[in-house]
């Protein structure tokens, strides 16, 4: 599954693609060594909703890039509304970078589109792209199978 964090850098600064790596690579070590040490009842309900390695991998894969490149982007393109900075008052950063209403609205655009593709690779929580650690992602989608159990058991 690193292949995917691969294509996702893939054409990104050597130090960005370097921190999307690494925190990959944290979110699978400590993924494997809750299956093979701890085996949580957060793994075994995750596993019972259907998730296995393949598809932790992936989340943590999506998660990594979001956090390292579309969350920060994102954030970056929130306008000030009380001093109109970033949107009526552009602001620049040295020669490269300008913070205007146009690139808001590039970085929304961004921030949709890689929502859109996560929900059609068939993740339904979005706030899982907001979670800082595998321990945290892990318990965000059995929590997620438990109400969802329930409520199946409710019919």
């Amino acid at each position: 599954m690193k292949k995917i964090v691969m294509a996702l850098v893939a054409k990104l600064e050597y130090k960005v693609r370097q921190t999307c790596i690494e925190r990959y690579g944290r979110l699978e070590r400590r993924y494997f060594y809750l299956c093979t040490e701890k085996k949580t009842i957060h793994l075994r309900d995750a596993r019972a909703d259907g998730w296995d390695d393949d598809r932790f991998m992936v989340l943590f894969a999506l998660n990594s890039f979001y956090q390292v490149v579309i969350g920060p982007l994102t954030c970056s393109a929130v306008i000030n509304k009380s001093t109109k900075l970033g949107s009526d008052i552009a602001i620049s950063y040295g020669k490269s970078l300008t913070f205007d209403r146009k690139r808001n609205r590039e970085m929304n655009y961004l921030a949709k589109e890689f929502n859109e593709l996560y929900r059609q690779l068939g993740f339904a929580q979005p706030e899982l792209l907001g979670a800082q650690t595998a321990d945290d992602i892990i318990y965000r989608v059995a929590e997620h199978a438990r109400i969802k159990r329930e409520f199946d058991d409710m019919d």
